[in-house]
């Protein structure tokens, strides 16, 4: 018999939030939001600690589960088989579990073994002696009410006067509810679920459904097999009421389907939206390859979530606005298929799926959303001075989790890299990345994928990854601008706002407004005052610093009438075949010149004798496509211009 004051007052304590979610807007919700939203899992007094992780001498391979919930009541009744590979000589394995839950036995190759709790979340299993490596078969039998060591790990909640229990075990939480490996190295193979619910629930999970069967005693079993290698922390389940229904979309000559499990007062809202998911699903396999989990499904599944979760082939969603949306379908490929390796690294979960939303806004989004998508990024990061990619406190929730650092932060990464190799390059390098035999449904670190960026942009990127992901802070430029006998000058200062980098070396963008045309210069950037130059045709009256959006920086702009000409200019700046050299002083003197690449190395070396006083012309048509400096040797004096050559 339920307790109906327990129920009432449960259901007070839960309903505001959950309707409050429900109440959101499902057109379009920002990274901002979602980051924000994914960060109120985690409650402020929740401990710290990670705990210890188990499972170092042996690797799981398969795992079958049969799970009994009501959601009326929070509890779970647990059978789980694991089959592991036993690594060394051994006569104990521990599993990440919570001691909170009653174990009731435990079986390994058909006898009955000993078990007791080593520490709060380690459950050790007594092998009776030491035996040899070998495969096992461990069988744990377990109830009781989960305890929640990471928030909502286990959640009881109510839409409506309807109960629904779900789980979100990212990224300590899976131990909470069921016995299992939880370190980010070694992925189970592949898992089968069974879940049994009153007669009027559905119970959604990861894979394919392979059977519904009712049972006399008024309960409906739900079997799902997920045939793809998955972590601990994205097997999941959601439990209630639910009404479903389904959408099919053509992805390389499969038939792919998505499976929605919707509140029933939710349906039609649900429905109406729905389109999206298959417009994002064909962009997405367009640009990073075909959904990777194609033999099974995709699908949702309506929960009180706090925003969504992307558990493997079914996210829990609490909505589905456009932005959220994306962004949880993008976690299929990044976070899913390739998961991050430590949560050091969470930037490759979260900070792709955060710029596949942008690309989302950018390619099938309304007007002006793909900048307003930028803008929110770039102001989120520059709110403040510090802060890296990489995670620095991986026992802090809040750390691992930054909307600001790790979502944000990471995508503008990821945009900041298209910008330097170009589109072509950019999309070519992510899917090596993520097609790598070593990394796809496995485990990938920040080098892994650096290593495939540089390789297809031939391009040492060791100096950009340390800035940008290692270090903290971001540039702040002054760029200011000048014209003289109708040519436009640059000089384009730059502070950074973290002492961790001295500075940022980027190419950018400056558009040049003039009366009834306007254009668009692109430069590189090599150090701090540099001066550039460009001969637009027409009258400027206004300059745009990064009118495209694509640096993560603070910027301003001055125009500058009187400024003091620097030593030596040059034209045309980009140039072709022919560079000729201005000097601007009277007593400027120099020994020699030399032509530098984008690697620091001379590759020409200009001397005539008695030195350089006066302009000159030199043949630069030898040089390859890039960016070069001219730099001016007199002693210990140098002065250097950037150049770019076509």
């Amino acid at each position: 018999m339920r307790n109906g004051v327990l129920y009432i007052l449960t259901a007070v304590a839960l309903l505001a939030s959950s309707l409050e979610l429900l109440g959101q807007s499902d057109d379009h919700m920002s990274v901002f939001e979602i980051a924000k939203m994914e960060g109120k899992r985690w409650r402020g007094d929740m401990p710290k600690s990670s705990g210890t992780f188990n499972g170092e001498n042996y690797n799981w391979s398969f795992a079958e589960c049969w799970w009994e919930i009501d959601p009326w009541i929070r509890n779970i009744n647990g059978r789980v088989k694991i089959y592991l590979e036993l690594l060394v000589e051994a006569d104990q394995i521990s599993f990440d579990f919570n001691q909170a839950l009653t174990v009731e036995s435990v079986v390994v190759n058909g006898e009955t073994k000993t078990s007791e709790f080593a520490d709060s979340y380690s459950l050790v299993v007594n092998l009776g002696e030491m035996i040899m490596p070998q495969s096992l078969e461990v069988e744990i039998v377990y109830s009781g009410e989960p305890q929640q060591s990471s928030a909502l790990s286990f959640t009881q909640s109510f839409h409506g006067v309807d109960p629904e229990i779900y789980t979100l075990s990212e990224p300590y939480g899976a131990r909470d509810w069921w016995p299992c490996k939880q370190t980010l190295n070694d992925k189970l193979d592949s898992i089968f679920i069974e879940i049994t619910v009153p007669e009027g629930n559905k119970a959604g999970s990861n894979g394919k459904l392979i059977y519904e069967i009712p049972h006399d005693n008024g309960t409906v079993s739900f079997g799902w097999n997920h045939a793809y290698p998955i972590p601990a922390y994205l097997v999941s389940l959601a439990v209630t009421n639910y009404e479903s229904f389904s959408q099919y979309v053509e992805i390389e000559g499969e038939t792919l389907e998505i499976l929605n499990y919707v509140y029933p007062e939710r349906y039609d809202d649900w429905l109406g939206l729905s389109d999206a998911t298959v417009e994002l699903m064909v962009l997405f396999s367009e640009l990073f390859g075909p959904y990777p989990y194609l033999k099974e499904k995709y699908g949702h599944a309506q929960t009180s979530i706090p925003g969504g979760m992307e558990h493997a082939t079914m996210s829990t969603m609490s909505s589905l606005n456009f932005g959220l949306n994306a962004h949880e379908l993008a976690h299929q490929w990044f976070g899913d298929k390739v998961t991050c390796g430590s949560w050091e690294d969470i930037w490759l979960n979260e900070g792709f799926a955060t710029y596949l939303t942008g690309l989302s806004y950018e390619h099938i989004g309304q007007e002006g959303d793909w900048d307003n998508w930028k803008s929110s990024a770039i102001n989120s990061v520059i709110s403040m001075p510090d802060g890296s990619v990489i995670v620095d406190d991986t026992t802090s929730r809040d750390r691992i989790f930054s909307g600001r650092l790790s979502y944000q932060k990471g995508a503008m990464v990821l945009h900041m890299l298209r910008w330097i190799g170009g589109d072509e390059k950019f999309y070519e390098g992510v899917r090596a990345y993520h097609n790598d035999a070593q990394l796809a449904y496995g485990y990938a670190r920040t080098s892994d994928f650096e290593a495939h960026m540089s390789q297809t942009f031939d391009m040492d990127l060791s100096e950009f990854f340390s800035n940008w992901v290692y270090s903290e802070g971001h540039p702040i430029y002054n760029l200011n601008w000048w014209v003289n006998d109708g040519r436009v000058y640059f000089k384009l200062l730059q502070e950074t706002s973290h002492p961790s980098v001295s500075f940022f070396r980027m190419p950018f963008e400056v558009k040049l407004i003039g009366d009834q045309q306007d254009t668009i210069v692109k430069f590189d950037h090599q150090y701090s005052g540099e001066v550039f130059q460009t001969d637009p045709g027409f009258e400027i009256l206004e300059v745009v610093f990064d009118p495209n959006k694509w640096i993560l920086a603070e910027s301003a702009v001055s125009f500058e009438p009187n400024i003091d000409l620097e030593d030596v200019l040059i034209f045309p700046n980009p140039v072709g075949n022919s560079l000729r050299v201005s000097i601007l002083k009277p007593t400027f003197f120099a020994e020699f010149a030399e032509v530098i690449d984008g690697t620091g190395r001379v590759v020409d070396l200009i001397s005539p004798a008695g030195g350089i006083r006066t302009g000159f012309e030199t043949d630069v048509s030898g040089l390859a496509p890039g960016t070069y400096r001219l730099r001016f040797v007199n002693g210990q004096s140098t002065v250097a211009v950037g150049f770019v050559k076509l």
